[in-house]
């Protein structure tokens, strides 16, 4: 059962539905693989090859356009969110655009391709340009996203592959204002100017951590999935940022509430809670100490562990290991 907090200066994670996983509880991994591409990643380019005979309008599309205009903001604040990418025209006249281009290469059959399949392919990378590319959390579009590079923007159309139900990215990204009207229809949305985006499906991320942690895989899967029902969150809020790298990057997680001590059933553990409270000994630096709530069903008691994460910066980082008890004020 899930607990209610009074005190206003915690802030409580409660689990629901699962987001973006397939409830399938099968061991076995997907052939898919993990795609990593972070700002500055050039090796990956070769995947989706710019033509050497380019239109008018692809010389004019080059390179990618300069970081659009938002709001400004006085200080930088951050993304770390799990999701989906997607896809969307941001006026009547790229999508327009888009059918006949389509047409042009497919024919009559151009309405049953993907948006995928139409610009995954070379000469059609001036129009991914054009495109207005959203994060999808839990069936909410939340950011626009803008690629730095086109190393990322290839991430992005790769991501609209339809590998699997259980597909999901993980995006990292500095916060801007809000979009400009004419980048996505008009709509109210952050622009998120993305540094590092990773594309995977829960099958494989989790064969990841079985060999990162030496912890076989059926152990594995429920508890990612448990910590998946903490992640539908906007990722913008140092408790959320700090809650979703844990998740994704905490091997001592993984290993420590897997134990045959904690885990007795094919399940795995369920966490009561996860609070997150700021660490006001850190200083300068901004620390978040995640306390994790267990029924422990040897005990029958309920209890605690705790660990510090750094969500000072773009990029989150553990300062601890997990700690057993509540943190000593």
């Amino acid at each position: 059962m899930i607990q209610d907090q009074t005190n206003p200066s915690d802030i409580t994670v409660e689990p629901s539905e699962i987001v973006h996983v397939a409830q399938s509880e099968s061991s076995t991994a997907t052939n898919n693989t993990v795609q990593k591409v972070q700002d500055g990643d050039t090796d990956n380019q070769s995947d989706l090859p710019i033509s050497t005979e380019k239109t008018t309008e692809q010389h004019t599309e080059e390179a990618l356009e300069a970081e659009p205009e938002t709001e400004a903001i006085d200080t930088p604040s951050y993304l770390y969110a799990l999701g989906r990418i997607q896809a969307q025209f941001p006026s009547s006249s790229v999508e327009k655009l888009y059918k006949e281009v389509a047409f042009q290469q497919f024919g009559p059959h151009a309405e049953s391709k993907s948006l995928f399949e139409v610009l995954s392919m070379p000469e059609h990378l001036f129009l991914a340009k054009k495109m207005c590319w959203v994060l999808n959390i839990d069936g909410t579009d939340c950011y626009v996203l803008h690629a730095k590079t086109p190393a990322l923007l290839n991430a992005f159309i790769k991501a609209l592959q339809p590998n699997s139900t259980q597909q999901f990215e993980y995006v990292i990204a500095q916060l801007g204002g809000y979009a400009s009207d004419h980048l996505c229809g008009g709509r109210i949305m952050r622009m998120a100017y993305v540094h590092q985006i990773q594309s995977s499906t829960v099958d494989d991320y989790c064969q990841v951590l079985s060999q990162q942690t030496d912890v076989e895989l059926s152990k594995i899967k429920p508890l990612f999935n448990s910590m998946l029902k903490f992640c539908r969150n906007e990722g913008n809020l140092p408790a959320q940022r700090a809650l979703n790298y844990l998740s994704l990057k905490c091997t001592s997680l993984y290993k420590v509430f897997t134990a045959p001590m904690l885990a007795h059933n094919k399940e795995g553990i369920e966490f009561e809670q996860i609070e997150a409270i700021s660490d006001v000994s850190s200083g300068e630096r901004q620390v978040m100490t995640l306390i994790f709530s267990y029924l422990n069903p040897d005990s029958k008691r309920v209890e605690k562990q705790h660990i510090n994460i750094d969500v000072t910066e773009l990029y989150p980082f553990s300062c601890s290991e997990l700690i057993f008890g509540e943190p000593q004020n």
